[in-house]
């Protein structure tokens, strides 16, 4: 029997707390600010309280509202960079505005001054990398809700032929309930033949410059679920560079601890070749899935029996 995308026990399974994240709910009340009015934010509008992450085009910092209180994350792009002018100004930001779902960061607005430009997203508590790095590997009931949530929003990005191209556990944000995609700095509509992403997350077409679409997401869905349970990457260094760089092959062998529904799914998204992969849509309907779903329901039922029965 198939997982249904639209479950009426998906709350409980996607209810984060199985992750043990403590982090306050961020406000509900934030109204979004109107693209067609991105001229009217300043810095003036923010006060600064810490550096969230630095790259190398610019750096992620927490601001507050001088209004409301509220928290945001700001991406700040040094406009020297031709780079930003090029990708982050005509990607990133376009993404962003056409992109509406509970399962990507919101975008709140945009503006620039004479050395930056400047994205205002939601701010979220933690990265599912922070995630892994306090509460060590993670079980296959807590990494399928990272996994649904996940495979929820690319199935909305896909159908809307997006291709994210950089999934991996620092671009996966959460606090509380909430488990969302972010970073749209290498998503494109197109199909095509350049080299990006983060190696060690990326299909072997995106490793090889060769013709890549929607597959190469899960491809790197696959990579981050593994991560997650071993705490480690399934392809060493080594056999990158032995057997997909050289001879372009690729086998994945799932470890014998993970349950057969599960081992289904990973050696279908790690599959060299990307037609053979499962979509997004497939992997809500997976047997994995659903019996994540039925065993998380069960335990609940258990839990109140014993508790208040």
């Amino acid at each position: 029997m198939a997982l249904h995308v639209e479950s009426k026990h998906e709350k409980m399974v996607e209810d984060v707390k199985v992750l043990k994240i403590g982090a306050p709910k961020a406000s509900e009340d934030v109204k979004k600010v109107d693209e067609h009015n991105d001229v009217q934010l300043s810095m003036d509008n923010f006060k600064f309280q810490r550096t969230i992450a630095r790259g190398m085009f610019g750096e992620v910092n927490e601001y507050t509202s001088i209004k409301s209180g509220h928290s945001f994350a700001i991406k700040e792009l040094i406009r020297s960079h031709a780079l930003n002018e090029i990708f982050m100004n005509d990607r990133e930001i376009k993404n962003h505005r056409i992109i509406r779902h509970k399962h990507f960061v919101q975008f709140y607005g945009t503006f620039q001054d004479e050395f930056k430009i400047y994205i205002v997203l939601e701010r979220l508590s933690q990265t599912l990398r922070q995630v892994m790095e306090t509460n060590g590997s993670l079980d296959e009931v807590s990494s399928g809700v990272v996994v649904k949530a996940v495979c929820k929003g690319l199935q909305y990005l896909h159908r809307m032929s997006v291709i994210h191209r950089d999934l991996k556990p620092e671009n996966i944000l959460m606090s509380n309930e909430r488990i969302k995609i972010g970073d749209f700095g290498l998503a494109t509509t197109e199909t095509g033949e350049t080299w990006c992403g983060t190696p060690g997350h990326i299909a072997p077409e995106l490793f090889r410059k060769e013709t890549h679409g929607t597959p190469a997401d899960m491809f790197s869905l696959g990579i981050m679920a593994h991560e997650m349970i071993q705490s480690r990457l399934p392809f060493t260094e080594e056999y990158w560079r032995k057997n997909v760089i050289r001879a372009n092959t690729l086998k994945y062998v799932p470890p014998a601890t993970f349950s057969q529904p599960f081992s289904t799914v990973m050696i279908s998204l790690l599959n060299k070749t990307p037609s053979k992969r499962m979509t997004a849509d497939e992997v809500l309907r997976s047997d994995w899935l659903f019996d994540l779903e039925v065993n998380y329901e069960r335990d609940q039922i258990e839990r109140i029996r014993r508790e208040h029965l």
